[in-house]
């Protein structure tokens, strides 16, 4: 029971506390880029709105703002990070489309108010489009830097791995609740797969936040080595 408590409660909280201390460490180790002291107050934010859904109930709306937090936040670290100016503004459309779906959700939606799946949903499809921009730039401006040694790589792969993955969790989330909980046929085995879906994406959560930390270990590690050789 412990187990399944620290993975369906604790795991979230945990796995943004670990990306924050992991960019904290970098700033103070490396570099204060602007894109990285956006993702510093994304992950204390998250972090902080992770803890209360552990306490708070109903948790439905904080959940609603942590996809708008993600949403906005990472839109703003691709703004960026993307070198590309004429089409820079476009960088921002996923923000407006996160917000655009959170005011619907919010004084449009009808019915019962469930998971906010679907705002997963959106910013995952968002989000991945705007990492293989990402990738592409990397493919045409090509340095002597090991990608190994790039924090913004990490953080990127890690960002598509989540993503990838959250949006099929989410999507079938949100296709069973609409079909489940409004139904007097909601038994046990319903909520152990509900249950199960949402266990499997706490761990793929913490494995790519865990990423970043791997990440930022090994950069930091590698210029203190550099450093000393020199």
């Amino acid at each position: 029971m412990k187990v399944n408590y620290l993975i369906s409660f604790l795991l979230e909280p945990l796995s943004f506390l670990i990306s924050f201390i992991a960019i904290v460490f970098l700033l103070q180790k490396k570099d204060s880029k602007i894109e990285y002291r956006i993702l510093v107050a994304y992950y204390l934010l998250g972090f902080a709105i992770h803890l209360c859904v552990v306490f708070v109930r109903p948790n439905t709306q904080l959940y609603s703002y942590l996809y708008l937090l993600s949403g906005v936040s990472i839109s703003l670290y691709f703004f960026y990070l993307l070198k590309s100016t004429e089409k820079k503004w476009l960088i921002l459309l996923p923000a407006f489309i996160t917000i655009v779906y959170y005011l619907f959700e919010q004084f449009f939606a009808r019915g019962v108010k469930l998971f906010p799946s679907m705002g997963y949903v959106v910013v995952s499809i968002c989000l991945i489009l705007l990492a293989f921009v990402y990738f592409y730039q990397l493919l045409t401006h090509v340095n002597e830097e090991p990608l190994i040694f790039n924090f913004d790589f990490w953080f990127v792969c890690s960002l598509l791995v989540y993503h990838l993955g959250a949006f099929g969790i989410f999507l079938t989330y949100n296709n069973l609740t609409k079909k489940i909980l409004p139904s007097e046929h909601y038994s046990y085995e319903n909520r152990v797969i509900l249950t199960l879906l949402w266990e499997a994406h706490n761990v793929l959560l913490f494995i790519t936040n865990l990423m970043i930390w791997i990440g930022v270990i090994w950069i930091v590690r590698k210029n203190e080595e550099t450093f000393t050789n020199s």
